[in-house]
């Protein structure tokens, strides 16, 4: 629901990006643990959404919320 209200490109934009994140040719450390098919290094398309399915790597949950409990940012109910 976010994603079609508030993002202006679209969701195709969303989810190049998700999938890239999720190559462990096209990154150095994947953020992204993809279930699914993500591509190939021989320029193969990932598949649809609908058959896709991802989490964050451990190391991107670590690095990434690592600080989210020491309230850095005052979260405040905005949906």
């Amino acid at each position: 629901e976010v994603l079609g209200k508030y993002h202006p490109h679209g969701d195709t934009a969303v989810y190049d990006a998700l999938v890239r994140m999720a190559q462990p040719f096209s990154t150095n450390a994947p953020l992204i643990d993809g279930h699914g098919n993500f591509g190939s290094i021989d320029a193969d398309p990932a598949a649809a959404m609908r058959y896709t399915e991802c989490r964050l790597t451990r190391t991107a949950a670590e690095t990434l919320l690592e600080d989210i409990a020491m309230d850095t940012v005052e979260f405040l109910p905005n949906f």
